[in-house]
């Protein structure tokens, strides 16, 4: 199915289900060919316990066979209750995406992806 959006400048919104337990969120990939930046935003809210965050950017000639561009982890602990982050990136590859990993057994409270594209 194409993407709706496909030349202007809007947000995309992946998702916004709270990440589950040792659970992993995938975006799907986004088609750059047209695009020079791809933007990335990224909310996790504390739900009970500490929770280890893992936040990855890949891109891909194929979109099958996905590198890392960047990867990042964070802790989401009592005194920082949430975590922003927020990036844009060139498009060096025709398709990217962004995976969030929940890596510990305390489920998050919220979570919100979502990624914008910059024509030329």
């Amino acid at each position: 199915m194409p993407e709706l959006i496909d030349t202007q400048q809007q947000p995309l919104v992946e998702t916004t289900a709270a990440l589950g337990a040792d659970a992993t969120f995938t975006s799907p990939a986004r088609d750059c060919l047209t695009f020079r930046r791809f933007g990335v935003s990224v909310f996790a809210q504390r739900g009970g316990a500490n929770t280890n965050v893992t936040i990855v950017v890949e891109n891909s000639d194929d979109g099958v066979t996905f590198r890392t561009v960047q990867s990042m982890n964070f802790i989401v602990n009592p005194a920082g209750p949430t975590v922003t982050f927020n990036n844009t990136y060139d498009a060096t590859r025709r398709f990217m995406r962004v995976r969030v990993s929940n890596n510990t057994a305390n489920a998050l409270a919220a979570t919100e992806v979502s990624v914008m594209r910059k024509p030329f």
